[in-house]
């Protein structure tokens, strides 16, 4: 990903984080992670529901009842 957008993009937010912000951006990690851990538990429960192989499209047309 660093060869693909540039490293320099990352040094960048490190440096603008440490000197300019303040506990917002630890709570928007914190905001961010919360919702990334829910989108997974959710991805989690349909995937169990419907114990086949494929794509979330697949998935859903499975758990819809017409597959």
């Amino acid at each position: 990903v660093g060869s693909t957008i540039g490293a320099g993009v990352y040094i960048l937010i490190g440096t603008v984080a440490r000197e300019q912000t303040g506990p917002g951006l630890i709570i928007s990690f914190l905001v961010g992670g919360i919702a990334a851990a829910l989108s997974a538990f959710c991805y989690a429960e349909l995937a169990c529901r419907c114990p086949a192989a494929g794509s979330a499209y697949h998935y859903s047309y499975i758990c819809i009842g017409e597959g």
